[in-house]
């Protein structure tokens, strides 16, 4: 059996244009593998999904959800295993070195757990982390860089006319806007408000048609969580075009005294196959531009239209720094996962380098001082037989 899986994986790697063994399946960077499938931590999952990644001060975190489910994902295109529960935890490792060295993990949650989305106040010192828990969203956050949490509190930003009342978090992290990336006189005017990216869905609107399997989230819009006062309220704003879904947004130079950003979407609209994106010139209260990047294919397989991708700057930006973008760049596999490069705040994209060329999917950015963090899925047998770390620009 084992040399009829591995001449079958040879076969479909040849037709994929994956790389024809498992022993060419390596990294190109060096990776740290964080949550392995049924290794034991101290703490056991059979499946790992969905990592985040974010710089608190001087600690970075890598969050994890673990699943208690039999099948984490289907080994290249075979079929999805059936809809389950996703009873498990939500797990964190944190690093004091910047990534060379990782503290052993501890589940913050434990529910049936799905999207989450954190973010730092660096004005404050504050870190906010938004859970989805069934169809509820717990908030939590921690006052020393991650190393404890309070919560879970409720969540009381008001939906809305328009949408349904259930929201969720996005996956991966949000930002907090900086003074001097607008050119006019006292910079941003908006400088210190927290942006979240979050998944909203339309509750007036025609569901967008489907030219793919994937109907899990006909009527979504993928949507902007703002707090001006540090946490202490949020509201929703900006709503991304019918169809988009999980976005990470990042701040880029503005002309003027309100900030702008640049916001990549998961695309699950009658035209998948290509990320969307949104452009917001008032600070992520309203896009005054949304369309897709032809440039950014993301793969369309048997069982899922896209993925998340991560997208971000370098530390210390600057009106002049690159935009990255770490994603899986293949048409028909989530696989060959590509950091991209933008130098013209995201209107093109250019590849810069693959950092692992096999199975992958869901990836997270974090700017760091010695380069670029990424956390992603990755393995073998299916694209999330683990979550490794990488710091790609060190």
């Amino acid at each position: 059996m084992a040399v009829v899986v591995a001449v079958l994986l040879v076969l479909v790697a040849s037709v994929l244009g994956l790389p024809s063994s498992h022993s060419n399946w390596q990294s190109l960077v060096n990776k740290t593998d964080l949550f392995v499938n049924n290794q034991p931590y101290g703490i056991t999952y059979p499946c790992y999904r969905q990592p985040a990644l974010i710089l608190m001060g001087e600690g970075l975190l890598a969050f994890a959800e673990g699943r208690n489910i039999s099948s984490c994902a289907p080994p290249l295109q075979a079929a999805a295993p059936s809809p389950v529960e996703e009873v498990g935890g939500l797990v964190l490792r944190r690093s004091t070195d910047l990534g060379r060295t990782w503290s052993a993990p501890i589940t913050l949650y434990s529910g049936n757990i799905d999207f989450y989305v954190t973010v730092y106040d660096a004005e404050k010192d504050v870190g906010w982390l938004f859970l989805q828990e069934e169809s509820a969203v717990r908030v939590f956050n921690t006052t020393d860089q991650g190393y404890t949490w309070a919560g879970p509190f409720a969540f009381t930003a008001p939906v809305p006319p328009g949408l349904r009342p259930t929201v969720q978090p996005a996956v991966g992290h949000g930002l907090q806007l900086q003074r001097h990336l607008c050119a006019a006189p006292g910079g941003c005017a908006e400088a210190g408000t927290l942006v979240v990216p979050f998944v909203c869905m339309s509750d007036t609107a025609t569901p967008v048609e489907r030219v793919h399997s994937d109907t899990a989230c006909a009527s979504c819009q993928s949507c902007l969580l703002l707090s001006s006062d540090h946490g202490a309220s949020w509201r929703f704003a900006a709503l991304g075009q019918l169809g988009s879904r999980e976005a990470q947004a990042v701040q880029i130079a503005s002309n003027t005294s309100s900030a702008w950003l640049y916001v990549t979407e998961r695309n699950l609209g009658p035209m998948p196959g290509h990320r969307m994106y949104a452009i917001s010139h008032d600070a992520g209260h309203s896009y005054t531009e949304t369309g897709i990047n032809k440039g950014l294919v993301t793969p369309i397989t048997a069982d899922w239209t896209g993925t998340v991708a991560s997208v971000e700057s370098s530390f210390n930006q600057q009106p002049s720094s690159p935009l990255f973008m770490a994603l899986p760049f293949n048409a028909t596999v989530r696989c060959n996962l590509t950091l991209m490069t933008s130098l013209d705040a995201g209107a093109t994209w250019a590849a810069q380098t693959v950092f692992w060329p096999g199975l992958g999917a869901y990836t997270d950015l974090s700017a760091l001082p010695t380069g670029l963090g990424v956390i992603f899925e990755n393995g073998e047998a299916t694209f999330a037989d683990r979550i490794s770390f990488a710091n790609l620009l060190q």
